[in-house]
């Protein structure tokens, strides 16, 4: 890739280990971003860091829920120059029908989707770049549309919306833009884990529901690049969907 809009910038991705956070930190790199990969798998880091292209780049294993955890290795980071993105990936899915989801089913999802992208953005505001910056968040085409057996998943995906608007309006004044990712299903071991989950027919209708069929990592990565970049200096608040055309029939 020739162009480098991103030189030089300072960029926090969570769950930077694998599937659309990995995808995002490669597609990010490739453009000349400086990468802090956040996640909770050392190996899974180590080898993530190890496929970025360019200089710069560091790993930290933490929990993005984990304020005390994340602090100080975004602060060490940002010693180098202040935080330009943050690409907040970190998350989990799971496939529970209300009829035998638990109430700590509703809680671990909600720490895992929802609290991840709190707890990093207030990090994230700590260290950044005082002349402009941009988050994005990762919610979930199950945030906006009804998918049967997903209730606490969906649940927290809807809060992270709301979670970005809010902030869209509260950090304004700050000159940092907040936006939302809406993917369908981009093929990575988190979905490949739910499609294995469903019986064969299941999973081809879920395959041709999605007009161009699955997506890539890549294909959200790609997104996520355009809502961090300059390109997009006139948007916040905004909620892009990355379905394949999933919801719209």
């Amino acid at each position: 890739m020739s162009e480098k809009r991103f030189s030089g910038w300072p960029v926090l991705i969570t769950g930077g280990g694998s599937g659309i956070g990995l995808a995002c930190a490669r597609r990010m790199a490739a453009e000349g971003a400086r990468v802090l990969l956040v996640g909770r798998r050392a190996d899974a880091l180590a080898e993530a860091l190890k496929s970025l292209t360019g200089e710069g780049h560091r790993m930290l294993v933490a929990d993005a829920a984990d304020e005390a955890a994340l602090l100080p290795g975004v602060k060490a980071f940002a010693a180098t120059g202040l935080l330009r993105a943050a690409i907040l990936c970190a998350g989990e899915h799971l496939l529970r029908p209300l009829a035998i989801a638990k109430a700590e089913h509703f809680e671990s999802q909600f720490r895992a989707n929802v609290l991840t992208a709190a707890v990093a953005a207030r990090v994230f505001v700590k260290f950044a770049a005082k002349n402009g910056a941009a988050m994005v968040l990762l919610s979930s085409i199950a945030g906006i549309r009804g998918v049967a057996g997903v209730s606490a998943y969906a649940a927290a995906k809807g809060a992270v919306l709301a979670l970005s608007r809010s902030l869209a309006v509260e950090l304004a004044p700050q000159r940092i833009r907040v936006n939302t990712l809406v993917p369908g299903v981009a093929r990575s071991a988190m979905s490949d884990k739910f499609l294995a989950s469903l019986p064969p027919e299941q999973v081809e209708a879920v395959r041709r529901s999605h007009l161009l069929g699955f997506g890539e990592p890549e294909d959200v990565a790609s997104a996520a690049s355009y809502l961090v970049s300059d390109e997009a200096r006139w948007i916040t608040g905004a909620e892009l969907v990355v379905d394949g055309g999933l919801s719209c029939h």
